[in-house]
């Protein structure tokens, strides 16, 4: 039996990484926060490196590993934690306002597109002249 190509270095730097572009980009009022307008940009590395390293891990099993991977970051980073920070609150909407899924959106959409420049790179180099 196969084990999931799961690769907990990459699934919890990217949970955290998400968790903390929340921080990053959230507005003023609230607590903990930088007001980045560009905190985006943190995927940028991040996902860069995640999509090597998990290209470099899993070369036969990197579509599986990926979907595993960044899906499951996404959930734990974007759904579990702020249910977590809020188990005592009757009310979810408070630990998911617009401006989170927004941010959260954002954060995502610069990654995943990072996130394939190693993979056609790599996949470039493996390709026969």
């Amino acid at each position: 039996m196969r084990r999931l190509p799961v690769s907990y270095l990459v699934l919890l730097g990217l949970a955290g990484l998400i968790h903390l572009d929340w921080h990053l980009g959230r507005p003023h009022h609230m607590r903990l926060s930088l007001e980045w307008g560009r905190h985006w940009l943190a995927a940028i590395p991040v996902f860069a490196l995640a999509g090597w390293f998990l290209a470099a891990r899993f070369p036969d099993r990197l579509w599986a590993a990926s979907a595993i991977n960044l899906v499951g970051a996404a959930f734990l980073g974007q759904v579990l934690e702020p249910l977590a920070e809020n188990l005592g609150d009757s009310r979810f909407s408070l630990a998911m306002p617009a401006e989170r899924w927004m941010a959260f959106a954002q954060f995502m959409a610069a990654g995943l597109m990072t996130y394939l420049i190693p993979l056609a790179w790599l996949e470039h180099q493996r390709a026969p002249s």
